[in-house]
């Protein structure tokens, strides 16, 4: 490919990727097009004060539940910040508790696999280990 395909093949890439994510149209799992879903009446839903997976729990709500993002059949990835070698208590990665939570709203929601999945700063091992969520992923029925 020449300068002039490629420019020409990223423009029209980086435009049909604008009007995707201005909701003009919706690309499905299949790849076909569809119309948008119904919008919902806010696009934020911010929840303080509490525990992580009850505030998961209440945010989510407020988006219809999960079955709004996971389909029956789906299958979901879920990427948390498991960028440290650091234990819980640091919040250096994604609260463990959370990232259960979420596995287990997308099973509840008819997910078929939940995956999770970090590319990591510190060692790999030691980071899925030390933050607790590869536990508390596997503990929730998720692939690490």
């Amino acid at each position: 490919m020449n300068r002039r395909g490629f420019i020409r093949q990223g423009f029209k890439a980086g435009l049909a990727a604008g009007v995707a994510s201005m909701g003009i149209i919706h690309i499905n799992k299949s790849y076909g097009y569809s119309q948008p879903p119904a919008p919902l009446p806010w696009d934020l839903v911010a929840v303080r004060g509490g525990e992580p997976d009850a505030m998961f729990d209440q945010a989510i709500a407020s988006f219809g539940g999960m079955q709004q993002f996971v389909k029956k059949g789906n299958s979901v990835v879920i990427k948390p910040n498991i960028g440290w070698d650091s234990d819980p208590s640091r919040a250096g990665d994604t609260n463990p508790v959370l990232v259960s939570r979420i596995v287990r709203h997308c099973f509840d929601a008819g997910a078929k696999d939940v995956y999770v999945f970090d590319h990591t700063c510190d060692n790999w091992a030691k980071c899925y280990s030390v933050s607790g969520i590869e536990k508390a992923s596997k503990n929730a029925g998720a692939k690490v």
